[in-house]
Parts: structure tokens; sequence; C-alpha cells
């Protein structure tokens, strides 16, 4: 009878799903689960709720800590940008050049694939965030990059201090600081 993994697990599913539980440190649904007479907006999320069978149970953030480490995950790298032969100032064209034929003489920069990168070493004792090799960005790229550091789509805007951080975590920049602030404060 239960050979078939299809008919151990199915029961299974059928058993989870009809009855579950649910921790959070969301205090405010369980103030609308208890909510006696719930009109507008929250009358209705309270009817959407009444769909499925679950219990409540409110846990301090700081004791929530698997589901914290799951929101806290952190993606697989990407850099923001993607530079081009087409995209490269003079200056950078010439300075990939330039490593690639006398490396020994630049040895804090480095070229994969036409991209330029330069190693600076972090300031931070714990160097968690930050790499030491940095994606240097070409001049018409730098205010793409920028906003990208700055207008984040899971936060809202950083201000100068913040946007600066992230650009120092992944980018070289020539002006670094006068760009991002130009850019902060528009």
């Amino acid at each position: 009878m239960w050979r078939d993994p299809t008919s151990k697990s199915l029961p299974i599913i059928i058993h989870c799903c009809s009855h579950f539980k649910v921790i959070t440190d969301h205090y405010s649904l369980l103030w609308l689960k208890r909510l006696k007479e719930p009109t507008g907006r929250l009358a209705r999320w309270a009817l959407k709720l009444q769909q499925f069978s679950f219990d409540l149970e409110h846990r301090k953030g700081k004791f929530n800590i698997v589901p914290d480490a799951l929101s806290r995950a952190t993606t697989p790298e990407t850099n923001l940008i993607t530079v081009t032969r087409q995209d490269m100032d003079p200056w950078y064209s010439r300075m990939i050049r330039h490593v690639n034929e006398n490396p020994e003489k630049y040895p804090r920069w480095q070229v994969e694939n036409d991209v330029l990168f330069k190693y600076i070493a972090s300031r931070r004792s714990v160097n968690t965030n930050c790499k030491e090799w940095k994606l240097v960005v070409p001049v018409d790229k730098r205010q793409d990059v920028i906003k990208q550091c700055h207008d984040p789509p899971t936060s809202g805007h950083f201000g100068f201090y913040k946007t600066l951080a992230r650009l120092q975590e992944e980018y070289a920049m020539i002006h670094q600081q006068v760009d991002t602030l130009v850019f902060t404060k528009l």
C-alpha cells in the first residue's frame, strides 16, 4: 500500500496544509486575529485569513532566529553594472591596455574579460562585506551605479554616508565622494 511515493507523501501534504502554525514577531497580526469587529481594509484582510486554519504564536524577534536568518540571507554576488567595450571612456581603455601590457608595473590593478579591477585594502578590522578587489567604474556608468546604490528596491533612499559605504563595498571610482554627495543632494 505505501510503496508508491505519491500515496505516502500525499496524506502528509494534506495534513500539513489543513492546519498550520505561524510563529511571528509581527504582533499586529495577532491583534488582527483577535479583533472582534474589524472594518474596511482590516475586515477584508481578516476575511482572507479566515480561509486558512492556523494558530498564531508571537515570538520576539531576537528569539525568532530561523526566520530572521532567512530574511537576512545574502543573494549571490552580482555587480550592478556591465562594462562593455563601447562603454569605455579613454582613461578606462588606456588603463586596461597599460595593465595588460605591463602588469608588474600595476600590481594593484587587474583586468578580467576587459573589465578593470583595483585592489583596495579594507580599512576595517573585521572585513565581512568589503571585497579587496573593486570594480573600476567608467565615467559614463558612475551615475547609474550611484543611483543603484542610493535607490535599492528593498529599502528607502539612502543618504550620503550609507550610499558611499555601499559604493565602497564593491566599486572603485575617481571622485567617488564628490559624485555621491552631488547625487544624494539632488
